[in-house]
């Protein structure tokens, strides 16, 4: 049974107060909260579900009191034993509609995926009449089919407790009696007995909802969700892996460039004549001295070349581009020049 004492609930914001002094539903019953908007219906349902803690007051589902339980003990409990209906349905958009009733057993380590389950999962399709739309993605469904979507996918774990918000917001053929009400099949188990299931006793006094996890199961399964959420928002992929192949590589592929002129100019440097001048930039005296510009270099005097023949680090070899004729410049050597180029004097 659900029992709700001295509760109290205010959101951080906003005047909203909702106190409930009892309610106790007993195991079986069929129980409607009936209210205009905004009184507080969706409220009583997050904190019963245990989404939303009270500021005051205890809430117990069977012999478990879900005020007490940590975050992750009242997501566990809640993914095991209670089927939730939400009024927008949540499903993922990336998923398909057998994906997303097959969910809650891709989410909880505790909960096992198995033929089984695939076999249940495509039984309550067929009983909603949507076993012709497991392969579609939710946004292509209407509404009322994404409601039957969410039914399914909460009766799936065969829960103790069923809330649905909303329930009746998107009425259609299939909960019409007229055209055939969905019934429990005779040789199948009915979902949601006469009692709501407690956690195991061994998880009860530890105060840790960790039963069995599979971990290799759990990794499959969100390797699996990111799959097919890349697969479905295929622009969004490329993208991102064209912004992340760029971040990488970019700078490989520049440090890379980089290196490379860096040997070419080193090389070139190597195999071109030291030049030395007078005054102004050495770029400038190279570029006029290879290169023939129109203006030429400050001359050097024949002694200052003397000096640095001398010294044996060098060998001074002159160019004399002083003069030109018809706009071509007339460049005026020694044999120690050719020599240096491997050139021979024809």
């Amino acid at each position: 049974m659900i029992s709700v004492r001295e509760l109290e609930f205010r959101y951080a914001e906003g005047d909203f107060y909702l106190r409930i002094p009892e309610l106790a539903i007993e195991s079986g019953s069929t129980v409607a909260f009936v209210g205009p908007s905004g009184s507080g219906k969706t409220t009583l349902l997050n904190l019963i579900a245990g989404i939303a803690l009270p500021r005051a007051g205890r809430i117990t589902a069977g012999d478990v009191e879900l005020t007490s339980l940590s975050d992750a003990e009242r997501r566990s409990y809640r993914i095991r034993h209670i089927g939730l209906v939400f009024q927008e349905f949540e499903l993922l958009e990336y998923l398909s509609v057998l994906d997303n009733i097959l969910l809650p057993y891709r989410i909880n380590p505790a909960m096992r995926l198995d033929a089984a389950v695939r076999a249940r999962a495509a039984d309550l399709a067929l009983e909603v009449d949507i076993a012709d739309k497991l392969g579609r993605y939710s946004t292509k469904l209407s509404q009322g089919e994404k409601q039957r979507v969410a039914v399914c996918r909460a009766l799936l774990p065969e829960p103790g407790l069923l809330l649905a918000d909303e329930p009746t917001g998107n009425r259609a053929r299939w909960s019409d009696p007229r055209h055939g009400h969905p019934r429990p099949r005779p040789d199948r188990p009915v979902p949601a007995g006469d009692r709501l299931p407690g956690l195991p006793r061994r998880v009860r006094s530890a105060g840790v909802d960790v039963a069995l996890p599979r971990r290799g199961g759990i990794v499959r399964d969100s390797l699996y969700l990111a799959w097919r959420y890349l697969a479905y928002h295929r622009i969004k992929t490329a993208i991102l892996v064209t912004s992340i192949t760029l971040i990488v590589f970019l700078p490989v592929g520049l440090r890379v460039l980089v290196r490379q002129s860096e040997r070419q100019l080193t090389a070139r440097a190597e195999a071109t004549p030291l030049i030395v001048g007078a005054k102004g930039s050495p770029l400038e005296l190279v570029l006029n001295s290879l290169y023939f510009e129109s203006d030429v270099p400050e001359l050097m005097r024949h002694a200052q070349v003397t000096r640095i023949d001398t010294t044996g680090l060098a060998l001074p070899i002159p160019l004399y581009v002083r003069f030109r004729a018809r706009g071509n410049p007339i460049v005026g050597t020694t044999l120690e020049y050719f020599e240096f180029r491997n050139l021979q004097v024809a």
